[in-house]
Formats: C-alpha cells, sequence, structure tokens
C-alpha cells in the first residue's frame, strides 16, 4: 500500500509540473501576441507643446494670468484623455517681455524640446519675430497677443483690436456722445497698426482726433501725454495698451485735472479697478467672464460659466479671469484642431485651426483661411464701468 500511495503522488507531482510548463508557454505567446500588436492599440504619443510667455518684465502680469488659465486647461484636458488621446507635454519658457529673448526661446522650443504646436502670451513684439521661424519649422501658434502683418501659422485666442475698435467707436459716438478724441498707445507694433487704422476711421464716425501720444513700454510716467491731451481737449481718449500702462495713464489724468473718458482697451479685472479707483472716468471693453452672469448670448454665458467653474475649483484669483480665459481656450482649442485633423504637427494641424468652428469662453471663435482672429462674427463684447466694487456692463453695441 506504501508503495502504491507513493507512486501515485510522484505521477500527481509529475502531471503538475506539466501544466505549469505548458501554462507558462501559454503566458508567452499571448505576451508574444500583445507586444507584435500594431501601435495604434497602444497609448498615443504625446503632443510637446511649447509656450513663449512673460515670466518677468512688463507683460509679466498679464502673462501670468494668461499661464494660470493655460496650465489648468492642459490640466482638465489631460484629466480626460488629453488632445484626442494625446497628452500634452506643456514646456513654458520666458520671454522677459522681450521679442529677442522670444526668438531665443522659440528656437529652444522647436529645436530642443521638439514642439510641434505653441500657445503663446500677449507680446505682439515676439509673435511678430517669430512668425518666419515658425513658419519654417511648420509650428502652428495660437497668441495672446495681436496678429503679425503675416499670420499664417499664428492665430488669436484674445479679442483682435478689430472688435475693440468696433466697439470703442460705437460707445464713443452712441453713448458719449464725442466729437473729438484723443488716442494713446503703447509702442508695439500690434498698438502701432491700430493707432493707424483707428485715425483713418475716426473721420467716417464724425470724430476728429485731435491728439495722438504713443508710450514707451517701459515708461513711469504719463503726466506729459496726460497734460498735452488736456491742452487738445478731448472729449474722450481712447487707448490701445494693457496692464500697468492703464494704471499710469488714470493716475495721470487725474494729477493734470483732466476731464475726458477714458476709454481703455483689454485688460485684467485689478488692473482696471485700479486704473478706475484713480480716475473714476474710466471704461473697459470687457469680455463675458468679466461681467458674467450679464452674458446676452446664452452658448457663449454656458461656456464662461464652465469655465469659470473650474477657474474656482483651481482656486485662482477671479479677477483674472480675462487673460486666464485665453489661456483656457487657447489650450481647448488645440485639442479640437488635434481631434479635427487627427494630426498633432505639420500644415494638417495648420489647417484644422483654419477651419475651427469652437464656443470658447473668451468668443465664439470662427477661424478661416481669411480670418485668423476667429472673430468675424463674433459680438462678445460689451463696454463696462467700475461701479459698487464690481464690473457693470454700460453699453452694448447693436
Amino acid at each position: 500500500m506504501e508503495r502504491l500511495m507513493g507512486v501515485t503522488s510522484r505521477q500527481s507531482i509529475a502531471s503538475t509540473s506539466e501544466r505549469l510548463r505548458l501554462l507558462g508557454y501559454a503566458l508567452s505567446i499571448a505576451v508574444a501576441a500583445w507586444l507584435a500588436m500594431p501601435a495604434t492599440s497602444q497609448a498615443k504619443e504625446p503632443i510637446e507643446v511649447g509656450t513663449v510667455a512673460a515670466l518677468s518684465g512688463y507683460l509679466a502680469n498679464y502673462d501670468g494670468e494668461f499661464l494660470n488659465g493655460l496650465k489648468l486647461a492642459v490640466k482638465v484636458l489631460n484629466e480626460n484623455g488629453g488632445a484626442d488621446g494625446h497628452m500634452i507635454n506643456l514646456h513654458i519658457l520666458d520671454n522677459g517681455s522681450n521679442a529677442t529673448t522670444g526668438v531665443t526661446v522659440t528656437n529652444q522650443l522647436i529645436n530642443q524640446y521638439n514642439v510641434t504646436a505653441m500657445l503663446n502670451g500677449a507680446s505682439s513684439a515676439t509673435s511678430l519675430a517669430i512668425h518666419p521661424i515658425a513658419a519654417d519649422a511648420k509650428v502652428p501658434f495660437v497668441t495672446l497677443s495681436q496678429l503679425p502683418p503675416e499670420h499664417k501659422w499664428a492665430f488669436l485666442s484674445t479679442t483682435a483690436f478689430s472688435r475693440v475698435m468696433d466697439l470703442e467707436l460705437k460707445f464713443t459716438t452712441q453713448y458719449l456722445k464725442a466729437k473729438k478724441i484723443g488716442i494713446i498707445f503703447n509702442q508695439t507694433p500690434a498698438a502701432q497698426g491700430a493707432t493707424k487704422q483707428l485715425t483713418e476711421l475716426a473721420p467716417k464716425w464724425g470724430l476728429e482726433v485731435v491728439a495722438t501720444q504713443g508710450v514707451e513700454v517701459t515708461a513711469t510716467d504719463f503726466t506729459p501725454q496726460m497734460a498735452a491731451f488736456k491742452d487738445a481737449q478731448p472729449d474722450a481718449i481712447l487707448d490701445f495698451m494693457t496692464g500697468p500702462a492703464h494704471i499710469l495713464e488714470a493716475k495721470a489724468a487725474a494729477t493734470v485735472g483732466l476731464k475726458a473718458a477714458l476709454v481703455m482697451g483689454l485688460d485684467d479685472t485689478t488692473t482696471f479697478r485700479q486704473a478706475s479707483s484713480a480716475y473714476a472716468n474710466s471704461y473697459l471693453s470687457a469680455i463675458p467672464s468679466q461681467v458674467y452672469p450679464d452674458v446676452a448670448d446664452p452658448a457663449q454665458k454656458a461656456a464662461v460659466g464652465a469655465f469659470l467653474e473650474q477657474h474656482k475649483k483651481g482656486g485662482l484669483d477671479p479677477a483674472g479671469v480675462q487673460a486666464a480665459g485665453s489661456g483656457w481656450d487657447a489650450a481647448f482649442m488645440l485639442a479640437e484642431a488635434v481631434k479635427k485633423s487627427g494630426a498633432t504637427s505639420g500644415e494638417a494641424l495648420r489647417g484644422a485651426f483654419e477651419t475651427l468652428d469652437y464656443q470658447g469662453a473668451v468668443t465664439h471663435w470662427r477661424f478661416t483661411a481669411d480670418d485668423h482672429t476667429g472673430q468675424e462674427k463674433s459680438e462678445a463684447l460689451q463696454t463696462a464701468k467700475w461701479d459698487n466694487d464690481a464690473m457693470k456692463v454700460v453699453f452694448r453695441p447693436n
């Protein structure tokens, strides 16, 4: 009996060993088959995205809010599968609010980090300088600045000066009933071009341009310019500036005893609040997120509400939503373009941007080959005034 039991035990062990050997063989075949599967069934490659923005210099605060919105959007996108399955790797380099540095870091992003798209900050001089580089490398970029004259590879994520200009002219003539205006602008390519265009348009609106003043972006005292406006006696002063310049403008207007209304272009809520505290007769061209929930269009209101909910969850400063909204929209426009084209680089991606139709937080973007602002049909802007510690809409164009 003991011999029989021993034999049976040895047979059982041998049988178990054979089953394990066969199982191991089967597993090796399964692993080999998985490794041989097409790459499309595995995770998609990430998309390397560059950002040239001001972490220092006069645009640092403004671009800082833009970066807050951009990083928030990338986080939300990546948590939900990325851009059509591609995780977004964001590489942010400082241009120091300077175009020369902007060229250097653009080359670094393209050649060192191998970026295939860029989502950039507010320096129009940088956009002008880097466009040939981006075009040569076939890297489309979305920018918080205004577009350079040649902009085949550039698209806006902010309100176009043409839309701001249209609003300012309507507000100045219909609301303020002005007849004489002054224009003040930063010495940047975009602001200089807008001033030239506004000077040519004003007579068609029955407005006389009685004084024009340009200021360097590094200026810290606008008193001479405001004194010159006081002598010219305009009914309103329209500007093309952003950031601390608006505060300096307002303080100088109060110092010289100016009476004219200051009709300001785009800016964040914090800056406008400080400008209004210095000079109460100030108005701002406000985007929907700055006056929410007082947003006329239902689709626009819903998009702004979704953005503001995430902005609040992220613990970000509610006063920074103007530039943050542009950062948010830039990332989602990239994701939509990747999904639309099935591409993460080159002409295919650029072409997808050029035909993109996307409801964003800033506006409803409708890009075409002839309109890289995406705003030919946009009416998202309104004029606001700081009143009772809040932004209040005082004028909407018909």
